[in-house]
C-alpha cells in the first residue's frame, strides 16, 4: 500500500480517515472513480478486523458472522464513496456506525421474521430442523398470490408499517389488515401442506 505508515507516527485525523490524509484519500478516490479499487483495499487491510472485533465485543456475535457484516458494509460504503455521498473527515467512525446499524437493521428483521416462525410454531408441538423449517417457509411465501407474497415480505421482511403500506398500496388500513390475515392463514396452509410431505 502507498499509504501504510506507522500508526503510531499518524496524527489523531489521519487515524479517523484510515491512516489517509485528505490529499492521500482524495488521490485515492479518484481512482476509485476510474476503477481503482487501492482505496477498497486499504479500507479493507486498516479497519475491517478493528470493525469485526468491536462487533463481536459490541453484540457478542460470531467472528465469521461479524467479518461477513463488515464485508457488506464495505460495499455499502464504496457505493457511498463513487456517489460522493462520504467526505473526508471521520471515515472510521462512519464506517463503524453503518456496520453498527446495519446489525441492528438485520437483527430487526430476524426479529419480525422471528414473529413469523412463532405464528407457525404455535400450533405445531413437532420439533423441526431450524434450517429445513425456513426452507419449507420460503418455499411456501413463494407460493402464494404474487400480491401475498410482496405483502408477507414487505411485512416481515422490509419492516414496513401496515398503515404507511397501504397508503402505499392505496387502500384503507382495515382492508390491508385483513388481508394480510388472510395471506398469513392461506400461507400457514400451504406451509402445512409442504411439511406433511417431509415427515
Amino acid at each position: 500500500m502507498l499509504f501504510n505508515s506507522p500508526r503510531k507516527n499518524i496524527s489523531k485525523i489521519h487515524k479517523q480517515n484510515f491512516g489517509l490524509t485528505k490529499s492521500n484519500f482524495e488521490e485515492l478516490l479518484q481512482g476509485l472513480q476510474n476503477g481503482d479499487e487501492e482505496l477498497t483495499v486499504h479500507i479493507y487491510e486498516y479497519h475491517i478486523n478493528s470493525c469485526a472485533n468491536y462487533l463481536m465485543k459490541e453484540f457478542e456475535i460470531k467472528k465469521n458472522a461479524a467479518h461477513d457484516l463488515c464485508m457488506e458494509t464495505l460495499m455499502e460504503f464504496r457505493g457511498k464513496l463513487l456517489s460522493g455521498k462520504i467526505k473526508y473527515g471521520n471515515l472510521k467512525f462512519l464506517f463503524t456506525r453503518m456496520a453498527y446499524n446495519n446489525f441492528i437493521d438485520q437483527y430487526k428483521k430476524q426479529q419480525k421474521l422471528n414473529e413469523c416462525i412463532q405464528y407457525f410454531l404455535k400450533t405445531q408441538s413437532n420439533e423441526i430442523d431450524t434450517e429445513e423449517f425456513l426452507s419449507i417457509l420460503f418455499e411456501s411465501v413463494e407460493s402464494l398470490s404474487e400480491k401475498d407474497e410482496v405483502l408477507i415480505k414487505d411485512v416481515y421482511l422490509m419492516e414496513k408499517d401496515i398503515k404507511e403500506l397501504a397508503k402505499e398500496y392505496n387502500i384503507s388500513y382495515d382492508s390491508l389488515r385483513k388481508r394480510k390475515e388472510r395471506a398469513l392463514k392461506k400461507l400457514k396452509e400451504l406451509f402445512f401442506i409442504r411439511y406433511s410431505q417431509q415427515v
